[in-house]
């Protein structure tokens, strides 16, 4: 089973609740997961079973208007993803002009006894993919889009 930790503040800090069984859940179903999960964890409601297992959690730092970070791996966990906030920076061209573009900073952090760096990668690798081409991410969730 693929179980995720949403790192999240909450009255007594911050806590990192588990989404289980996402191996197979829909879009959707992801959504409805990590919104009960957050109101949980916010109003203080959390069981103790959701907060432990995971192989891996998310911490979202940008909605501080944090730009990046370097995640620290949670205890019992493989390894987190770290998101900052979505920056507007001008990058050059193939033609070297420069160009305003969206840039999101991502972090893999992983315990390194576990994975195997190349393959955290390429991990990594697929997710600037799936950002980069959100339509194609969203058909392979089984989401009709209209191109």
């Amino acid at each position: 089973p693929l179980d995720v930790g949403l790192a999240v503040e909450s009255p007594k800090g911050l806590v990192a609740p588990v989404i289980t069984d996402l191996g197979s859940a829909t879009l959707d179903d992801v959504v409805e997961a990590c919104t009960a999960l957050v109101e949980s964890a916010r109003n203080d409601t959390l069981r103790a079973s959701q907060l432990s297992g995971g192989v891996i959690s998310i911490s979202n730092v940008g909605m501080f208007g944090a730009t990046g970070l370097i995640p620290i791996v949670n205890p019992g966990q493989s390894s987190i993803l770290g998101v900052g906030a979505s920056q507007e920076l001008f990058r050059p061209d193939d033609g070297g002009k420069p160009v305003l573009r969206h840039i999101l900073s991502l972090a893999l952090s992983c315990d390194h006894r576990v994975v195997d760096g190349a393959g955290a990668a390429r991990f990594l690798q697929s997710i600037k993919t799936g950002l980069e081409s959100p339509y194609k991410l969203l058909r392979r969730a089984g989401v009709r889009t209209i191109s």
